[in-house]
């Protein structure tokens, strides 16, 4: 019998926690909307220049002087990206607004743009 009280008592916690963590974990997320604009400000420059009949290089150079003038405070995150092979920048973009808006973020135009070359 003080094995089944036991087994009830751990069950209980048990349930008390994890109804915890789920309640916690939906209302505890933090959207930074500064970093969040930052990186939408980003993907629309993206998306401006993908539409552009220019060669590689005017696009490149369009690209970091729309974001050094643009975006700012985004400057040292673009120079570590700009030196990872193409097939990795749109991951190391996403990976890293993430982690600074502190929910999930897609852009489709940096995809694109790096999809592409």
């Amino acid at each position: 019998m003080s094995q089944i009280i036991l087994y009830s008592k751990i069950l209980l916690i048990y349930c008390f926690c994890v109804g915890s963590i789920a309640c916690t974990d939906q209302n505890s997320v933090e959207i930074n909307k500064e970093a969040e604009a930052s990186y939408n400000r980003l993907c629309k420059i993206y998306d401006d220049l993908n539409h552009l009949k220019l060669s590689d290089n005017e696009i490149a150079d369009r690209l970091v002087t729309r974001i050094y003038s643009e975006v700012p405070e985004l400057t040292n995150v673009t120079k570590h990206i700009f030196s990872a092979p193409p097939q990795k920048t749109y991951g190391l973009y996403k990976q890293v607004a993430e982690q600074d808006i502190g929910i999930p973020w897609e852009c489709p135009a940096i995809k694109e743009y790096y999809t592409l070359k």
